[in-house]
């Protein structure tokens, strides 16, 4: 879910990696962003504090679609803890 081409663009080579297009979501209505009814697209920077926001805000293994092996986790284990 991260995106690679930020973790691999890291030598100086031309030669890039397309990942996809990711789009803008708005946490606090829980909806994308849409301009002209079509999905806002979110350059690499944004991309990056949304990837994080998303990992702050799941819990540990809440969802099958984010674990590709048994051993990988996605989001954190905090919400063990809160009562």
């Amino acid at each position: 879910m991260f995106p690679e081409s930020i973790l691999e663009n890291t030598n100086t080579t031309s030669e890039t990696k397309e990942t996809g297009v990711d789009f803008l979501f708005d946490y606090s209505t829980g909806q994308h962003l849409i301009k002209n009814g079509v999905p806002e697209k979110q350059s690499v920077f944004i991309g990056v504090k949304q990837y994080v926001e998303n990992v702050l805000r799941t819990p540990a293994n809440a969802y099958k679609v984010y674990t590709k092996d048994e051993k990988e986790i996605f989001g954190i284990s905090v919400y063990d803890y809160i009562v």
